[in-house]
């Protein structure tokens, strides 16, 4: 995480008047700092390079977390794909087209006929809301935009085994709480302006956050 104020993770500030506390420390005590109204620190943002493909998953949404009065809230997030491999793909939505369906392709280990697959290239953007299953990839560097919440129920970790020949935890339930079916594709439309003769891209505006990518060619004012 490369800007955090999460309980489980947060920056330490390591020059300037406020170098050794933390981000989070600044957030509760020094709240006038970051000129806004919102409780809660709004987002986390960090960099993913993994070397093996990640963990399929599932987040809550806002509804979940406050029924279950869960501390973290739902998590929407975002990815930008930097660089990616050839034939570089994300795990994205899936196939079944009723609850029934969905379950039965776990229990009987359908991952292939279930999963649905996205390619992706270097620039891409893909937009991931609470209740969509996913997973990155080997081989992508990828900026990741997410609220600030650490809620993951991983619902499939290809079999993998432990040192000790276990396979890692699964919440099978609470994904199954968690997963919209059929699945719908939330799309997203990104918006350009050029402005002092730069191009600015929009790559999505939601509730949770909004992220922008400027262009800059030499030099270039952006509030």
């Amino acid at each position: 995480w490369c800007i955090s104020a999460h309980e489980e993770g947060t920056n330490l500030i390591v020059d300037g008047p406020y170098q050794g506390r933390t981000l989070k420390d600044l957030w509760d005590n020094n709240h006038e700092l970051f000129k806004t109204k919102t409780k809660r620190f709004p987002w986390i943002i960090g960099l993913v390079a993994p070397d093996d493909d990640l963990s399929v998953q599932v987040h809550p949404d806002e509804a979940y977390t406050r029924k279950h009065n869960l501390v973290d809230s739902g998590k929407n997030e975002g990815w930008y794909f930097f660089k990616t491999k050839e034939d570089a793909s994300i795990v994205y939505g899936h196939t079944a087209k009723t609850f029934d369906e969905f379950k039965q392709m776990v229990e009987e280990d359908k991952w292939d006929q279930l999963l649905g697959h996205l390619p992706v290239h270097d620039d891409d953007f893909i937009y991931i809301p609470a209740k969509t299953i996913h997973a990155m990839g080997k081989g992508v560097i990828v900026y990741e935009i997410q609220q600030n919440s650490n809620l993951t129920y991983r619902l499939f970790d290809y079999h993998r085994k432990d040192k000790n020949g276990n396979e890692r935890q699964l919440h099978l339930q609470e994904s199954f709480d968690n997963i919209n079916v059929p699945y719908e594709r939330e799309e997203v439309k990104e918006e350009v302006i050029y402005q002092n003769g730069q191009k600015i891209r929009t790559l999505v505006s939601c509730p949770s956050f909004e992220l922008t990518l400027v262009d800059v060619k030499e030099k270039v004012e952006y509030e």
